[in-house]
């Protein structure tokens, strides 16, 4: 069964563009919910009489571990029981853009691909190659493509502090960022900018797509191709989008620059830069815009190895926005 869609969504649901419609579930997925918060309802009225007297703590604590599952389960509920669907407004005219493209100890050929396809991409930009590794064969490619090239002396702050270093010598209005295995594709821009026209948008961001499909976190089933990241880009990001809570995800997004100078730049006291900017932004009352149409195609992790270390490096990073000093703002 078709999930519903509300073509007339209120003009004050946080977040959205006037381009948009509301995916909304199917009956079916609405009669599990109920049956799900009827029934933990029940259940937990239910447990409250089962402790035990004679190891009252531990009953306690397993009471708390339930109960916490279940409310995490409702805020699951809560954001994606309604999903954006937008269509992408006619991009800002004149607009001036810089691409980055990071890189600190990639090849060259992939970091050639991802250059070529940023100059590819059909608006007037600037691409800038923003070499951390402070390489001659980077120099040479960039000069090869006539793309900028920048280096930093001391390589502080990771890729945070590589991206601040280049906002000093760029000069674009917004700023789009391509990791070096992520290749934009030509309307990159032209579907992104036109979110900008709100004063108040502080990025756009887009789903982080892949081409080897035979990656050891895909599985394809005839003509359909799933991922572990499937969830998180088609459903959870969306869901997000509708409380204006969408965030960054270090490739394949737009920015405005002057919301980023507005909160210092990005976040610096972190491994995961994305998600602590965009806390900063939303905290200074910016808006965020998830597009969900994939824009740009990069390479999934191929093994188990890449694969864990790039979650542990994810998980360590979120975990510290818990943090004071990650969730404040130097700007605020």
């Amino acid at each position: 069964m078709a999930a519903q869609t509300d073509e007339h969504a209120p003009a004050n649901v946080p977040g959205l563009s006037p381009r948009f419609t509301l995916e909304r579930p199917t009956p079916s997925v609405q009669i599990l919910v109920a049956a799900y918060i009827l029934s933990g309802i029940v259940y937990f009225i239910w447990r409250s009489g089962t402790f035990n007297p004679e190891a009252m703590g531990l009953s306690l604590a397993l009471y708390a571990a339930e109960l916490f599952g279940y409310v995490n389960g409702l805020f699951y509920v809560m954001m994606t029981f309604r999903l954006s669907i937008r269509e992408a407004p006619p991009p800002l005219s004149n607009a001036s853009v810089d691409v980055f493209v990071p890189t600190y100890n990639e090849s060259v050929e992939l970091v050639r691909r991802t250059l070529l396809a940023a100059k590819n991409i059909q608006y007037p930009h600037v691409t800038w190659l923003l070499d951390d590794g402070n390489r001659d064969e980077m120099r040479k490619l960039a000069a090869e493509l006539d793309c900028k090239y920048l280096a930093r002396a001391v390589n502080a702050s990771g890729k945070a502090g590589n991206l601040n270093h280049a906002l000093q010598y760029s000069r674009g209005e917004f700023i789009a960022i391509f990791d070096t295995d992520h290749a934009p594709c030509k309307d990159f821009l032209s579907k992104t900018l036109g979110y900008f026209s709100d004063p108040d948008v502080a990025f756009v961001q887009t789903p982080q797509d892949f081409y080897n499909v035979d990656a050891f976190s895909h599985r394809v089933a005839g003509e359909a191709v799933w991922s572990e990241q499937s969830v998180f880009y088609k459903v959870i990001q969306r869901g997000k989008d509708t409380w204006n809570a969408s965030f960054l995800c270090g490739s394949c997004v737009l920015l405005r620059r002057s919301a980023l100078d507005a909160v210092g730049g990005f976040a610096v006291d972190t491994v995961t830069e994305d998600i602590h900017t965009s806390i900063r932004l939303h905290k200074k009352g910016f808006r965020s815009v998830y597009h969900a149409e994939s824009l740009a195609y990069g390479l999934a992790p191929h093994n188990i190895d890449t694969y864990l270390s790039q979650r542990i490096r994810w998980g360590t990073g979120a975990c510290r926005c818990c943090g004071a000093k990650a969730l404040s703002s130097p700007a605020a």
